[in-house]
């Protein structure tokens, strides 16, 4: 009889237990890590873009546009191109001598950013240079993605010896480049 009791004790709790968990609220898993960032050093982002076969083949077009409007006598086109080249060279400037975002560069790669992040297993891309977005990333979960980016712009091998050169160069800080710029000194 004993034993009788202590068996249906025992069934009561299991099914008790079963019926308390089934009831119990789902917990959702503690997140292992928070997501990667694919950091790049956009210096070097936009010194592979401009030397892209793309942007040269774009800036050989510019330049010959300009040379025809002059040769054609077309002051007002010529003005134009030329300041449009001008400006366009400063944004290089301060792009590959300083900070300035390469959002250019990081447009021209749009369709592949998807399958460039699954690929570093990041989420997003950050330029190592952006501070305040930088913020939002905790150090152990920045991933340098620079040379998987550079790589889509197929550089030639006579400027990527360049890259080193510029990955270890500190960049200027990029108020001091704009005065550089301004004075045509950059």
């Amino acid at each position: 009889m004993k034993t009788n009791i202590l068996i249906l004790l025992a069934v009561c709790l299991c099914c008790g237990a079963a019926v308390g968990a089934a009831e119990a609220p789902a917990v959702p898993p503690a997140p292992t890590s928070a997501p990667r960032v694919g950091i790049y050093d956009s210096r070097v982002v936009a010194f592979a873009y401009f030397w892209s076969a793309a942007q040269q083949q774009t800036l050989k077009e510019r330049m010959a546009a300009a040379k025809a409007a002059k040769a054609a006598g077309d002051q007002a086109a010529y003005a134009t191109i030329a300041q449009e080249l001008k400006e366009r060279q400063s944004r290089n400037h301060l792009q590959v001598f300083s900070t300035a975002p390469v959002d250019d560069a990081m447009a021209a790669l749009k369709a592949r950013l998807p399958q460039l992040a699954a690929q570093a297993g990041v989420g997003d891309f950050v330029s190592k240079w952006d501070e305040a977005a930088l913020q939002k990333f905790p150090v152990d979960v920045r991933v340098d993605v620079t040379d998987l980016l550079v790589q889509e712009f197929k550089l030639p091998e006579s400027q990527q010896k360049v890259l080193e050169t510029i990955k270890r160069a500190p960049p200027v800080p990029l108020d001091e480049a704009r005065r550089l710029d301004a004075a045509g000194k950059m």
